[in-house]
């Protein structure tokens, strides 16, 4: 059986659910098919951007999914042989830090209740229970608070071969995260992070 090299978009926004989108869901799964990737991970914002003031976000769920049916519908129709699968950037109230969640369901978010009040450690404890994996999202921003080597040990993950890592808009990121993650064990994604068309 010959080996497979998978391409798939980890960090993705979509127009219709965050503010920093600029392309609609199924344009953006047009664009992917285009460039020859086999799938997509949505993770639109879920922070206090997202969603209206004095709201409840459980019950917008419904809002916030809508990127990611979009572009599941969307992939679908195509008849292409491309994945899209759902995640979220999360942003707890009062920090400016981001975490990449990957493993969630539709299911798991409509019984959480709303995600962004408990804090970081807390988070965490509830992904690893359900086998999620949790990745700080652009950690080389400033005003960002890097996750460090104080941080308790469950946060450490560790991105090994097979992974190629890519950065489409600062090529010169992942030997750096890479070198960040293995000599101080910040966990680190390096994607696209698709907003505008130009980016892909």
């Amino acid at each position: 059986m010959e080996n497979k090299l998978y391409k798939y978009e980890l960090h993705c926004h979509t127009g219709c659910v965050s503010r920093c989108g600029r392309v609609e869901p199924e344009e953006i799964v047009k664009l992917y098919i285009e460039k020859g990737y086999d799938g997509i991970v949505v993770t639109d914002h879920y922070s206090p951007m997202t969603f209206e003031p004095n709201w409840c976000p459980q019950k917008q769920i419904d809002f916030y999914l809508s990127g990611y049916r979009r572009m599941k519908a969307e992939a679908e129709k195509s008849g292409k042989d491309f994945t899209v699968l759902l995640g979220m950037e999360l942003r707890h109230y009062g920090t400016a830090n981001d975490y990449l969640i990957y493993g969630i369901d539709e299911e798991f978010l409509y019984s959480a209740g709303n995600l962004m009040k408990p804090w970081e450690k807390k988070i965490y404890s509830l992904c690893h229970s359900k086998g999620f994996l949790v990745f700080q999202a652009h950690p080389f921003r400033t005003g960002i608070r890097r996750c460090a080597t104080s941080t308790p040990k469950q946060y450490f993950f560790i991105i090994y071969p097979p992974f190629k890592i890519i950065n489409h808009l600062f090529p010169c990121f992942p030997v750096l995260s890479c070198t960040i993650l293995l000599l101080h064990c910040i966990p680190y994604a390096s994607v696209c992070g698709l907003q505008q068309p130009l980016q892909l």
